[in-house]
């Protein structure tokens, strides 16, 4: 095993560091949100991909694969599912507030500090620190350049959002002993509820992918074919 690898035990040893793809004006206004590259510790001690299973699909017409972070079916996680888009976060309503600040507030009430945002894409190794999380963070990651996930997790390691940036899903992970960690306040039930009802996709092509791989892992998840 290369030296390499041992340092970064998820990534692949040739991983791209594609935080050198971002314009100088946008990393500049990363770290004035106080964002940072974790360290080399940081990736040994955070074995994030616990989280999540990884499916990997080569397309020769893109540079990097795409990847599905899949959540793992373990019983000891509860894995509750958010339709929308990335995108579309800060703009849609559940019971009168934005989906953006719903995650927000959970993981400044939630979450210790510092947290970690992390690429599912083990070809694409940013991995990134901060003290606090807000959804322009994402916005600048997702401008284009990235394809598949960021997982947004801390030390405690004991809840995970997994925000996946193709497909009109989000995932919020955590351990069942968790049970003061209620996302919105809400009980699980409500979010599997919500889910099959307000899912609706790009098109049938990600409504099957959402159904059969995400669906696998995230039985209560019931959507129809169309």
């Amino acid at each position: 095993m290369s030296t390499k690898m041992k340092q970064f035990p998820f990534y692949r040893p040739d991983a791209i560091c594609n935080l050198n793809w971002y314009k100088e004006n946008e990393t500049e206004y990363l770290l004035n949100l106080g964002v940072k590259q974790a360290t080399i510790r940081e990736h040994i001690d955070f074995r994030f991909d616990k989280f999540f299973e990884t499916r990997i699909e080569f397309d020769s017409r893109v540079l990097l694969p795409d990847t599905l972070c899949l959540p793992r079916r373990d019983s000891n996680f509860i894995n509750l599912p958010i339709p929308y888009d990335v995108g579309d976060h800060n703009e849609i309503l559940i019971e009168n507030m934005f989906v953006s600040k719903i995650v927000e507030n959970h993981v400044a009430a939630y979450f210790s500090k510092p947290l970690f945002l992390f690429s599912g894409n083990p070809y694409n190794r940013i991995c990134l620190t901060m003290e606090n999380f807000s959804y322009k963070m994402l916005y600048i990651l997702m401008d284009g350049r990235m394809n598949g996930n960021f997982l947004l997790f801390d030390s405690k390691m004991d809840q995970c959002f997994n925000f996946h940036f193709d497909l009109c899903i989000t995932i919020f992970t955590r351990l069942k002993s968790a049970k003061d960690k209620k996302l919105f306040s809400k009980e699980d039930e409500f979010w599997y509820s919500y889910f099959n009802k307000n899912f609706e996709g790009y098109n049938s092509h990600h409504r099957t992918v959402i159904k059969l791989d995400y669906g696998s892992k995230i039985p209560e998840i019931k959507l129809e074919l169309r």
